[in-house]
């Protein structure tokens, strides 16, 4: 979220690496369900994300000169969401999120420790 909407101080310089490569290759793949888990994220107090990221990512999105891709949740996609266990994860978004980047093989750029731990997936942060 932090790249698209031009935010990138919050991104590690690992993040940023991975980030611009990406984008300068086949580009950057986000799953829709990260739409709706951003969106949940500025109705908490407790989060970092505000009205106005959210909507400078929705502007990234649908500008055709940004390399971004949204990704579908797919039936394969809810069924890799059932591993891991729900002891290892928790939240609903995070296991769609990771079985999307694990089902399509792609590195998942991502601050969430519990989202790092797990190994079935590359994590960049």
């Amino acid at each position: 979220m932090w790249w698209l909407a031009d935010d990138r101080a919050e991104l590690s310089e690992a993040a940023l690496s991975a980030l611009a490569d990406a984008d300068e290759s086949d580009g950057i793949f986000v799953s829709a369900i990260t739409l709706l888990d951003l969106w949940y994220a500025t109705q908490k107090r407790d989060r970092p994300i505000t009205a106005d990221q959210l909507s400078a990512l929705d502007e990234a999105i649908a500008d055709p000169a940004v390399n971004v891709h949204v990704l579908p949740v797919t039936a394969v996609d809810a069924r890799a969401a059932w591993e891991p266990s729900r002891e290892e994860l928790r939240d609903p978004f995070d296991r769609l999120i990771l079985a999307t980047a694990r089902v399509r093989g792609l590195a998942l750029v991502t601050a969430d420790a519990q989202l790092r731990n797990i190994e079935s997936v590359e994590t960049v942060w």
